[in-house]
Protein backbone atom coordinates (compact mmCIF):
# COMPACT_ATOMS: atom_id res chain seq x y z
CA UNK A 1 0.00 0.00 0.00
CA UNK A 2 2.78 2.39 0.94
CA UNK A 3 4.78 1.92 -2.59
CA UNK A 4 1.57 2.54 -4.12
CA UNK A 5 0.81 5.37 -2.36
CA UNK A 6 4.87 6.54 -3.33
CA UNK A 7 3.93 5.98 -6.96
CA UNK A 8 1.21 8.17 -6.52
CA UNK A 9 3.00 10.48 -5.15
CA UNK A 10 6.00 10.51 -8.20
CA UNK A 11 2.97 10.99 -10.49
CA UNK A 12 2.04 14.02 -8.88
CA UNK A 13 5.49 15.25 -8.71
CA UNK A 14 5.86 14.53 -12.73
CA UNK A 15 2.64 16.31 -13.13
CA UNK A 16 4.22 19.69 -11.28
CA UNK A 17 7.15 19.73 -13.43
CA UNK A 18 9.46 17.93 -11.04
CA UNK A 19 11.26 15.90 -13.38
CA UNK A 20 14.85 15.14 -11.75
CA UNK A 21 12.82 14.66 -8.40
CA UNK A 22 10.75 11.70 -10.69
CA UNK A 23 13.74 10.37 -12.03
CA UNK A 24 15.56 10.15 -8.92
CA UNK A 25 12.05 8.72 -7.19
CA UNK A 26 11.63 6.01 -10.50
CA UNK A 27 15.43 4.90 -10.29
CA UNK A 28 14.98 4.24 -6.23
CA UNK A 29 11.38 2.32 -6.28
CA UNK A 30 11.59 -0.80 -4.81
CA UNK A 31 10.18 -2.78 -8.01
CA UNK A 32 10.03 -6.35 -5.78
CA UNK A 33 8.05 -4.63 -2.79
CA UNK A 34 5.01 -3.54 -4.81
CA UNK A 35 2.09 -5.27 -6.09
CA UNK A 36 1.97 -6.12 -9.71
CA UNK A 37 -0.12 -3.75 -11.25
CA UNK A 38 2.35 -0.60 -9.13
CA UNK A 39 5.27 -2.06 -10.44
CA UNK A 40 3.64 -2.19 -13.99
CA UNK A 41 2.86 1.21 -13.89
CA UNK A 42 6.51 2.10 -12.83
CA UNK A 43 7.74 0.03 -15.45
CA UNK A 44 5.56 2.25 -17.80
CA UNK A 45 6.88 5.49 -16.38
CA UNK A 46 10.79 4.53 -16.60
CA UNK A 47 9.87 3.48 -20.34
CA UNK A 48 8.81 6.67 -20.57
CA UNK A 49 11.56 8.91 -19.21
CA UNK A 50 13.76 6.43 -21.28
CA UNK A 51 12.28 7.38 -24.52
CA UNK A 52 11.56 11.57 -23.46
CA UNK A 53 15.56 11.27 -22.73
CA UNK A 54 16.05 9.54 -26.19
CA UNK A 55 13.96 12.11 -27.97
CA UNK A 56 15.85 14.98 -25.95
CA UNK A 57 19.18 13.75 -27.25
CA UNK A 58 17.83 13.10 -30.74
CA UNK A 59 16.85 17.01 -30.63
CA UNK A 60 19.92 17.86 -29.49
CA UNK A 61 21.93 16.31 -31.97
CA UNK A 62 19.50 17.65 -34.71
CA UNK A 63 20.00 21.41 -33.38
CA UNK A 64 23.22 21.14 -33.15
CA UNK A 65 24.00 19.52 -37.04
CA UNK A 66 21.09 21.55 -38.85
CA UNK A 67 22.93 24.98 -38.57
CA UNK A 68 25.86 23.54 -40.42
CA UNK A 69 23.72 22.18 -43.17
CA UNK A 70 21.99 25.59 -43.93
CA UNK A 71 22.39 27.10 -47.07
CA UNK A 72 22.28 30.93 -45.97
CA UNK A 73 22.89 31.86 -41.76
CA UNK A 74 19.14 33.79 -40.53
CA UNK A 75 20.41 36.58 -38.42
CA UNK A 76 19.75 36.12 -34.64
CA UNK A 77 20.41 32.60 -33.27
CA UNK A 78 16.47 31.17 -33.46
CA UNK A 79 17.82 27.56 -32.88
CA UNK A 80 18.02 27.45 -29.20
CA UNK A 81 20.92 29.76 -29.32
CA UNK A 82 22.64 28.30 -32.36
CA UNK A 83 22.71 24.78 -30.50
CA UNK A 84 25.41 26.36 -28.21
CA UNK A 85 23.00 25.98 -25.06
CA UNK A 86 20.99 22.94 -23.79
CA UNK A 87 17.79 23.14 -25.39
CA UNK A 88 16.30 22.67 -22.00
CA UNK A 89 18.16 25.53 -20.72
CA UNK A 90 17.96 28.11 -23.52
CA UNK A 91 16.16 30.51 -21.83
CA UNK A 92 12.10 30.26 -22.44
CA UNK A 93 12.15 28.28 -19.40
CA UNK A 94 10.42 25.04 -21.22
CA UNK A 95 11.50 22.40 -22.67
CA UNK A 96 12.26 21.94 -26.21
CA UNK A 97 9.36 20.11 -28.23
CA UNK A 98 10.73 17.55 -29.56
CA UNK A 99 7.88 15.81 -31.59
CA UNK A 100 8.16 18.58 -34.27
CA UNK A 101 11.54 18.50 -34.14
CA UNK A 102 12.14 14.20 -34.36
CA UNK A 103 10.21 13.37 -36.25
CA UNK A 104 10.76 15.29 -39.42
CA UNK A 105 14.35 14.84 -38.55
CA UNK A 106 14.71 11.34 -38.50
CA UNK A 107 12.88 10.71 -41.94
CA UNK A 108 15.17 13.31 -43.44
CA UNK A 109 18.36 11.51 -41.89
CA UNK A 110 16.49 8.35 -43.67
CA UNK A 111 16.14 9.83 -46.78
CA UNK A 112 19.99 10.89 -46.75
CA UNK A 113 20.54 7.14 -46.04
CA UNK A 114 18.54 6.30 -48.91
CA UNK A 115 20.99 8.53 -51.21
CA UNK A 116 17.81 10.53 -51.75
CA UNK A 117 17.15 14.45 -51.15
CA UNK A 118 15.16 15.02 -47.61
CA UNK A 119 12.02 16.41 -48.78
CA UNK A 120 12.38 18.47 -45.68
CA UNK A 121 15.31 21.44 -45.64
CA UNK A 122 17.45 22.65 -42.77
CA UNK A 123 15.67 25.86 -42.94
CA UNK A 124 12.31 24.29 -42.61
CA UNK A 125 13.35 21.87 -39.79
CA UNK A 126 14.54 24.64 -37.69
CA UNK A 127 11.87 26.42 -38.43
CA UNK A 128 9.81 24.10 -36.77
CA UNK A 129 11.96 23.38 -33.62
CA UNK A 130 11.65 27.49 -33.30
CA UNK A 131 8.22 27.90 -33.69
CA UNK A 132 6.94 25.10 -31.72
CA UNK A 133 9.70 25.67 -28.92
CA UNK A 134 8.28 29.68 -28.53
CA UNK A 135 4.50 27.73 -27.83
CA UNK A 136 2.91 28.92 -31.46
CA UNK A 137 1.99 25.69 -33.84
CA UNK A 138 4.82 24.28 -35.72
CA UNK A 139 5.27 26.10 -39.13
CA UNK A 140 8.24 25.37 -41.39
CA UNK A 141 8.05 28.63 -42.92
CA UNK A 142 11.70 30.32 -41.96
CA UNK A 143 9.81 34.09 -42.42
CA UNK A 144 7.43 32.36 -39.45
CA UNK A 145 10.28 31.06 -36.66
CA UNK A 146 12.19 34.60 -37.84
CA UNK A 147 9.36 36.84 -37.23
CA UNK A 148 8.43 34.67 -33.75
CA UNK A 149 12.10 34.84 -32.61
CA UNK A 150 12.23 39.01 -33.03
CA UNK A 151 9.32 39.31 -31.23
CA UNK A 152 10.81 37.06 -28.23
CA UNK A 153 13.40 39.22 -28.23
CA UNK A 154 11.61 42.49 -28.05
CA UNK A 155 9.54 40.89 -25.26
CA UNK A 156 12.58 40.17 -23.45
CA UNK A 157 14.59 43.44 -23.89
CA UNK A 158 11.16 44.84 -22.66
CA UNK A 159 11.06 42.90 -19.48
CA UNK A 160 14.19 43.33 -18.84
CA UNK A 161 14.46 47.12 -19.24
CA UNK A 162 12.39 48.55 -15.89
CA UNK A 163 11.63 46.63 -13.11
CA UNK A 164 7.77 44.84 -12.95
CA UNK A 165 6.40 47.25 -10.57
CA UNK A 166 7.72 50.27 -13.13
CA UNK A 167 5.45 48.33 -15.93
CA UNK A 168 2.37 48.13 -13.68
CA UNK A 169 0.14 51.09 -15.05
Amino acid sequence: MRLRERFETIKLQHNAGEYKIVRKALADFNDKGADPQTAAAVAAKRDEYAAGDKAMADASRFLEELPKRLERRPKGRPAGGGGRRHPRRAGVGQPLSTGSLSRPSRQAERERADGRTPSTGPEQLLSLAVTSWLGGLADPDPATAVKLWRARDFVQKYLASAPPTARRG
